[in-house]
């Protein structure tokens, strides 16, 4: 018995060292499988399953030269479900570890886009000018380009065109269509807007003037009638000599009073967005998103 256990106990030895360099090409390949199948799962539209293959890979091979790209993918996936607290968080980890074998400009890069997609604007734009200093690469739009949606977005149009027009001249030339985007914000900051201000005065002098000027005629009726039969009830109640009932009339007509001029007020600035936001979408349209999904793309 103890040299039938000697003689199984070597063949084992002799299996395991056969069999060891196969194992290791087979670890190679069932990683590169993975980080293949997570792609195709990304790149249909699959992200949380994408998810979990990228977090399978970086499980099993910690120290594989797609373990970094996959870990970075992880966070790109969330971006790109629109999951953009997640990203930043994932972002944000990756940035301060110690990965040599990475760029981390594209790290920054996904930053601004989790910013800016959290409507964060001002980080956003912060991190862009951070990486203004570094090579683009030719598959991305220019950082400025980028820069300029983080003034448009929020509709500051008139910063956006100030941004833009202190450009350098060698950073719009290299910008497509810089010309045309020049005249667009041009259009876009000659467009005539509703002043706030004066709606909420239209509607002081007269309940609903103020929502017809700001464009919304619904408004303005729903507002003259309802203050219109207050201030009728208020004036009928004291010809008939009830002055208690046109003293709790009047509380409320106050309290109506006041709404419609905010409502007036809000109204215009609501009028204001909405013709905001149709012209981001032809600019959209026209020249191209805020950003691309990756700022140097990965080549396996």
């Amino acid at each position: 018995m103890g040299l039938i256990r000697v003689f199984s106990f070597s063949i084992f030895l002799v299996a395991m060292v056969v069999q060891g360099p196969v194992c290791a090409s087979m670890t190679d390949f069932d990683a590169n499988h993975i980080f293949a199948f997570a792609d195709y799962l990304e790149q249909t539209g699959d992200y949380y399953r994408a998810i979990t293959e990228y977090r399978r890979l970086v499980f099993h091979w910690p120290n594989h030269p797609l373990a970094s790209e996959s870990r970075y993918r992880i966070g790109r996936s969330y971006l790109r479900g629109q999951d953009y607290q997640s990203a930043l968080y994932t972002f944000q980890n990756l940035f301060y570890q110690d990965m040599p074998d990475f760029d981390h400009r594209r790290l920054r890069y996904a930053i601004a886009q989790s910013f800016f997609y959290q409507q964060n604007y001002f980080q956003a734009n912060q991190q862009l000018a951070a990486l203004e200093n570094f090579p683009l690469s030719d598959k991305v739009p220019p950082l400025s380009y980028s820069r300029l949606w983080c003034f448009l977005r929020p509709g500051d149009v008139d910063e956006a065109l100030e941004f833009w027009n202190q450009l350098p001249q060698t950073t719009t030339d290299a910008i497509p269509k810089a010309n045309a985007i020049q005249r667009y914000l041009n259009e876009m900051a000659d467009q005539p807007l509703k002043n706030p201000r004066l709606a909420g005065w239209l509607s002081a002098a007269l309940p609903g003037l103020g929502q017809v000027y700001a464009g919304r005629p619904r408004n303005a009726i729903m507002s003259f009638l309802i203050n219109g039969l207050f201030i009728g009830g208020i004036a009928a109640a004291i010809d008939k000599g009830n002055y208690e009932t046109a003293a709790v009339l009047g509380f409320f007509e106050i309290g109506f009073y006041t709404a419609n001029i905010y409502n007036a007020v809000n109204d215009a600035h609501k009028t204001n967005r909405s013709r905001t936001n149709v012209q981001l979408v032809q600019f959209e349209q026209r020249f191209g998103p805020p950003f691309e999904y990756d700022y140097a793309p990965f080549n396996p």
